[in-house]
């Protein structure tokens, strides 16, 4: 049942539904929709409103006039809806759309913008789609400071391999790579050579890299352990 806090993370609550709150403000929402199934409801319908705002963006800046004409349409009944709401509900909602018709020309141009990261990430999926791959991801290899020491490209796939390259020359020798599995076992990836300063290996794997959490990297004959947590 609605409480008093329920109010006062309204604003919060139509924040995180559109993606601009803060940390403290994400964790406070997150620990009370846990708590309240109304919020959660109400979290869930504004995210998936916001969402279909978004899609509605245009994909180049719109022209002048074009945030005022949205506001002016919004002052019309709309025709149909896909589901309602009511009470504070529907003035949370109405807030949502007003600060996404407000917004719409800085969702343009952050969509002008990022144009070439969209055509990179639509390249990709055609890879995967083209390869039969599931994800292609890179993970930080780091020492156990938590210094980073080179990158893991992990490719998961029909065919999966892992590719590392390294920010500097480890001391030349035979390393071993190592993936550990959610289950808590390990298998041998491989065995490398890093002579002459080589800074980059990588190997072909049978193994279902979604169900690995990490790869270890070490000297045959001992010393620091290098580690790459898989997300």
């Amino acid at each position: 049942m609605p409480d008093d806090r329920c109010e006062d993370l309204r604003e919060p609550l139509t924040e995180l539904a559109l993606g601009i709150a803060s940390g403290d403000q994400r964790a406070r929402v997150l620990e009370h929709t846990s708590r309240c199934p109304s919020c959660q409801r109400l979290l869930g319908e504004l995210a998936r409103v916001g969402d279909e705002l978004l899609l509605l963006a245009p994909e180049h800046e719109p022209p002048s006039g074009f945030e005022v004409r949205v506001l002016e349409r919004l002052g019309r009944p709309p025709r149909r809806r896909r589901f309602a709401l009511r009470g504070r509900h529907a003035a949370t909602l109405a807030a949502v759309v007003a600060a996404a018709a407000a917004g719409a020309a800085a969702v343009a141009t952050v969509l002008r913008v990022t144009e070439d990261e969209r055509r990179l990430g639509s390249q990709l999926q055609a890879v995967l789609t083209r390869a039969d791959g599931k994800y292609l991801a890179v993970t930080e290899l780091r020492d156990r400071p938590g210094r980073e020491v080179g990158l893991v490209f992990h490719y998961g796939g029909t065919q999966s391999w892992i590719f590392v390259t390294l920010e500097r020359p480890l001391p030349p020798g035979r390393y071993v790579a190592t993936l550990v599995r959610r289950a808590g076992t390990a298998s041998e990836l491989g065995t490398f050579e890093l002579a002459g300063g080589a800074l980059s290996f990588g190997t072909t794997t049978r193994a279902d890299l979604l169900q690995v959490t990490q790869m270890r990297l070490r000297a045959a004959r001992g010393g620091p352990v290098y580690t790459a947590r898989f997300q």
